[in-house]
């Protein structure tokens, strides 16, 4: 069996003509140029391995409204690739919570304005 492939790996001939020619120097060219190609063929492909594997590789995961502390964990793992695309990272106060203030009888009445006051201090 290791004869056989041995013996097909020898004449194996990508640059064949067809048909067939009987010149040996031919021939040899031929099975010259074949190594060579696979050669350069496997080389190839073991440098495109190589850099395939050496190379970084950027991934792009997009977290919609994430939480304080989810924001800042992310930062501390990945300060210099993070980008957020939100303005603000936290929610405005006038979304969950309003003021309404509603002032005392006393407030409001004409004795404490500025000019009550100026005409009891004349």
């Amino acid at each position: 069996f290791y004869e056989l492939v041995e013996e097909k790996i020898r004449k194996f001939n990508l640059f064949e003509p067809y048909p067939p020619h009987f010149n040996e120097e031919l021939r040899y060219y031929e099975l010259l140029s074949t190594r060579f190609y696979i050669l350069i063929l496997i080389l190839s492909l073991i440098i495109l391995v190589l850099y395939i594997s050496v190379i970084d590789h950027t991934q792009t995961v997009i977290i919609k409204s994430p939480t304080s502390k989810q924001y800042t964990l992310l930062y501390e793992q990945h300060s210099s690739t993070l980008l957020c695309r939100c303005k603000k990272l936290s929610i405005l106060y006038s979304k969950f919570l309003q003021l309404l203030p509603e002032r005392h009888e006393i407030c409001t009445s004409q004795y404490v304005t500025d000019k009550w006051i100026q005409h009891i201090l004349l």
